[in-house]
């Protein structure tokens, strides 16, 4: 789903709001919104094509969080996500960690964020 941040169109910027950042304060989603991208793939220039392998993947530890209020990723897709990335590299052992909270903690929760990533 491609998204449009700067729309001129406050319903639309609230659906968003609903969506990505609802327990977002209203002035941290405008500065949030602001940032976003057109729905585009963030891109990073290579100088030669990067291959990924189970092998190079799952040698690095992971980790995922599934956020508990999540409306843009419902928690079936975010269990099935997790469990692909299990499937694909047995034996290399995904860390699931579910903080409370909407898609983008970020924006809501950056210190409990930060509390997950470094545990």
């Amino acid at each position: 789903m491609r998204i449009d941040p700067l729309r001129p169109d406050s319903a639309y910027a609230e659906e968003l709001r609903q969506t990505q950042y609802h327990d977002t304060p209203a002035d941290r989603f405008d500065r949030r919104r602001s940032a976003l991208s057109p729905g585009l793939p963030p891109a990073v220039p290579a100088a030669a094509p990067v291959t990924l392998t189970a092998a190079r993947w799952g040698r690095m530890r992971r980790a995922f969080l599934r956020c508990a209020q999540d409306r843009a990723l419902p928690a079936a897709v975010q269990d099935l996500m997790t469990a692909e990335a299990g499937r694909a590299v047995p034996g290399q052992p995904l860390t699931v960690r579910t903080p409370p909270g909407s898609h983008s903690p970020i924006a809501a929760r950056p210190r409990e964020l930060a509390g997950a990533l470094v545990r």
